[in-house]
Parts: structure tokens; sequence; C-alpha cells
């Protein structure tokens, strides 16, 4: 039980590592508190809120496995490389697609209730 207990401080600490030690995981978090206080502001429903969350911790959640796979390959080497260089591509190609997908949503989501307002 000890082992796993600590395992979950394992994981807490790699949480906090991402977000201090990475900047673009600091963006895509600025950017997720944002999109929760729009939706806060302009009144989601349950599913709405869920699909939200969703699309915002598979961002972030991608972004901090770009992240790991990042610093693996620069620890493997440092030289030029073209499959580190293909690898590394397919890791932020990853949350590039998750970000333009969670965006469309976002658009789907958000804009009905904005136009509601004008």
């Amino acid at each position: 039980m000890r082992r796993f207990f600590r395992s979950f401080t394992y994981a807490f600490g790699g949480i906090v590592s991402a977000f201090s030690g990475e900047s673009n995981c600091r963006i895509q978090l600025s950017v997720g508190i944002l999109v929760i206080l729009v939706s806060a502001l302009l009144g989601l429903s349950q599913l709405q809120w869920c699909i939200i969350l969703l699309c915002i911790a598979l961002v972030i959640s991608l972004e901090m496995v770009n992240s790991a796979i990042e610093k693996a390959c620069d620890r493997i080497t440092r030289e030029k490389d073209d499959y580190v260089r293909y690898v590394k591509d397919i890791a932020a190609g990853a949350v590039l697609w998750s970000s333009v997908i969670s965006a469309v949503i976002g658009a789907i989501i958000f804009l009905p209730k904005i136009w509601q307002l004008i």
C-alpha cells in the first residue's frame, strides 16, 4: 500500500515539474484556465463542461508527454539526428492536432452562446 501512495507522490511531482519547468505546459495551463473562466461566464451545460474539461485535459496531457519525449530524446543525443527529429516532430504534432480539434470544439460550443449575448 505504501508503494501505491508513493506512486501518486511521484506522479504529482511530475505534474509540478511540468508546470514549473516547461513554458509550453504553463501556456497550455493558462489557456485552459481562460477557457474555464469563459465557460463559467457563458453558463455551459453539464455535457458541455465535460467536453471542455476533457479537451483541456487532453491538450495538457499531450503537452506533458511531448515534453517528456523531448527530454528523453535530448538525453539520448544532442547531435542532429533525423530519427530523433522525426520522433520529436510527431510528439509536437500530437499536441498541435489536439489543440486545433479542441479549438474547433470550443468554437462549436462557445459561438452560439456568444451570438445569443449579442
